[in-house]
């Protein structure tokens, strides 16, 4: 019986270790994974703050890319505006002195329908 005591003991205190030993390993399991946990946040953010940092980057390029744009397209719209403009004033001096010459004919021609009918009363 004591001989059974000292193998019973004996297998309780292996038990024992190897549960104490399966603790140990959890708690070292739990540790690791906090850790790599904690790890995968901190990487998570630093990816977010560089993707924030490259968006950012990308429309201050993009308004750069729009900017040159509209200066170019101004640079080359004045030129054609100002011939447009050139044609318009030249087009309406071109009417202004066409309604004049049509007025001076009408003009003219009257005075020789009157001048028409004057020799015909005389």
């Amino acid at each position: 019986a004591e001989y059974m005591g000292e193998q019973d003991m004996k297998l309780l205190e292996s038990q024992r270790n190897e549960l104490l030993e399966m603790k140990n390993s959890s708690r070292s399991a739990n540790e690791t994974l906090a850790s790599a946990w904690a790890q995968l946040n901190e990487d998570r953010k630093k990816l977010n703050e560089d993707v924030e940092k490259q968006r950012e980057a990308l429309k201050l390029e993009a308004q750069q890319i729009q900017d040159q744009y509209r200066k170019k397209f101004d640079e080359l719209m004045t030129p054609a505006q100002q011939l447009l403009l050139d044609d318009k004033e030249a087009l309406d001096k071109e009417r202004a002195a066409i309604e004049k010459q049509r007025a001076e004919l009408r003009s003219q021609l009257l005075k020789d329908e009157e001048k028409k009918k004057k020799k015909k009363k005389t």
